[in-house]
């Protein structure tokens, strides 16, 4: 794999699972606010934006299994941090989702 489409793998993966961590924490303060159409609307998101970091994710794997040489960068430990924050962020929102909802009862 060339190094300009390696980054741009990288770098998929950081914006689509930092924009899905985004959504995650703006999910919590929508449900913080009773406003939880909004709430499960931004966990879509995030959950459609987290997709498209693991099929970035995905691309880079195969290669790897098929014997293509994907050198270990900081950009791609970088990248693997975001996607595990962002799986992480979204799991949390909707736990906080559902307490938020118990609590406006």
């Amino acid at each position: 794999m060339d190094t300009e489409n390696k980054y741009n793998v990288e770098f998929s993966i950081i914006s689509y699972a930092g924009n899905a961590r985004a959504l995650a924490d703006e999910a919590v303060t929508f449900a913080k606010n009773g406003d939880f159409e909004s709430a499960l609307k931004n966990v879509e998101e995030a959950q459609t934006s987290l997709t498209e970091a693991h099929q970035a994710q995905t691309e880079l794997i195969f290669k790897a299994v098929n014997g293509e040489d994907v050198d270990i960068s900081i950009f791609l430990i970088h990248a693997q941090d975001h996607l595990t924050m962002a799986t992480l962020a979204i799991d949390t929102a909707i736990k906080f989702i559902d307490l938020y909802k118990e609590l406006k009862k």
